[in-house]
């Protein structure tokens, strides 16, 4: 009675979910959503793929191989060199001329290409996989400013000034960064719907950044001071996130992606000036090396496109990618002598712009 009891529940739970039994006797699964289907039979079930028509976000097992173009731009809040203004003849004074209004020279950074690679494995009964994902970008920057032309042009640079007994008329910036990202993470994909895929993710990550910046100063009296300002980040951590896919029509979807992460590891920042104006020496140099917790965001929402065969798929992406890194990037400031305008800042370090990506599944 007992056992008959167990294969009566057994047959009710397996038609609930969408099996049938055949004339030998093994139970199908009929509801054929994604590329797998299950067959259930006394000893085992196994899972096999069907037919081409596949178009699931993440149900095809194997391994993938995935690359991604990247046309980004950074962003770094108060990386600035001078402040240019045109006085006007009737607001012109001896104390204006050293105000802090005008328009704020910066380095200007513009959009420039990278690339990410990514290799991972995807077992096929539980959809589990494995993952690792390097992230490469470096921008350069070149930029230069003069005194307005006016009988009244001011120019005040923002950096330590080494030529006293002159004033500016002219600097120059030269700026290069590099952002190199490793992540190792096992993820689940979960279909939530037949038309909404979820992956949620969780590894490890590293980053390394590094970024130059060369300041030059000319003054009226063809004195010179040049400025090197420095900052090199290597961390690791933890990071967690998810993907989602909301398919519209056919293989197109809708996706997005939506990771959080903290590393802890070794800042270090570097400010070196040299006055040239009588004989070349350190007019002031500032270290600050550290340990220090950070956290980022990345955010990537687009349209994609995908397709699966037996024993092939692919996937076609194009999106808008934002990265956050808080509090990472440190300034010093200093405008001309005046101690009291001298300041460390700390500021949010971003990346963002395009990211189109193909993935290839065996």
């Amino acid at each position: 009675m007992k056992k008959m009891f167990l294969s009566i529940c057994s047959v009710a739970l397996l038609h609930s979910l969408g099996y049938s039994q055949d004339a030998a006797g093994n139970y199908n699964l009929i509801n054929k959503q994604n590329m797998f289907i299950a067959d259930v039979t006394a000893d085992s079930m196994n899972t096999q793929s069907s037919d081409s028509t596949n178009t699931d976000a993440f149900a095809k097992a194997g391994f993938f191989v995935g690359g991604e173009f990247l046309y980004w731009k950074l962003d770094i809040p108060g990386q600035d060199y001078a402040i240019t203004r045109d006085f006007p003849a009737e607001t012109y004074s001896p104390d204006a001329r050293s105000a802090l209004a005008g328009d704020l020279q910066t380095i200007g950074w513009s959009y420039k290409p990278g690339g990410r690679v990514t290799v991972g494995y995807r077992e096929g009964r539980d959809l589990w996989e494995i993952t690792g994902d390097y992230t490469y970008y470096k921008t350069s920057k070149n930029n230069s400013s003069s005194q307005p032309s006016g009988i009244y042009g001011n120019y005040v640079g923002t950096m330590p000034e080494v030529t006293s007994g002159s004033s500016l008329v002219s600097g120059s910036s030269s700026s290069t960064f590099k952002y190199q990202i490793a992540d190792l993470f096992l993820g689940r994909a979960i279909n939530v719907t037949p038309y909404i895929n979820l992956r949620v993710k969780a590894g490890a990550k590293g980053a390394f950044m590094h970024q130059d910046w060369s300041v030059f100063y000319t003054a009226n009296n063809a004195s010179t001071s040049s400025h090197q300002n420095n900052f090199h980040y290597n961390a690791f951590g933890l990071f967690g996130g998810f993907d989602a896919r909301w398919k519209i029509w056919g293989g197109l979807d809708i996706f997005q992606t939506l990771d959080f992460a903290g590393v802890y590891g070794k800042y270090k920042y570097f400010l070196f000036t040299r006055d040239d104006s009588v004989e070349p020496g350190i007019f002031d140099k500032l270290t600050n090396n550290d340990n220090r917790t950070i956290f980022t965001t990345r955010l990537l929402a687009g349209l994609g496109w995908q397709w699966s065969w037996d024993w092939f798929g692919i996937r076609l992406q194009l999106g808008y990618e934002l990265n956050t890194w808080f509090n990472l990037a440190q300034s010093y400031r200093e405008i001309g002598a005046d101690v009291s305008l001298r300041s460390l800042t700390y500021s949010n370090l971003s990346l963002e712009g395009l990211n189109a990506g193909l993935t290839l599944n065996f």
